[in-house]
């Protein structure tokens, strides 16, 4: 289970991925170990952007494991894509 500081580090990077990606959202965590998680966002159309997003999602991941010590894993929603092709 994610404890508060861990939350708090996962909230703060999600708000920092919003401020240049509105369109993204948190889908699902699932917990790896104490402090390794899967993070599953929904992600831009946009191949352009998706590429850009995943630049950032690594750097402020990296941060919070040099930080804190915590390891976010992130994921692209796959239901998210497929509809976006069928769209």
């Amino acid at each position: 289970m994610m404890n508060f500081k861990q939350k708090e580090v996962l909230e703060n990077i999600i708000a920092g991925l919003q401020k240049k990606f509105p369109e993204v959202r948190l889908v699902g965590i699932e917990e790896l170990n104490p402090f390794e998680f899967w993070v599953t966002l929904t992600e831009p159309a946009d191949e352009e952007r998706q590429i850009a997003l995943e630049t950032l999602q690594g750097e402020l991941g990296t941060d919070a494991l040099l930080d804190y010590g915590v390891n976010f894993h992130f994921m692209p929603a796959a239901f998210e894509r497929a509809g976006q092709q069928r769209g």
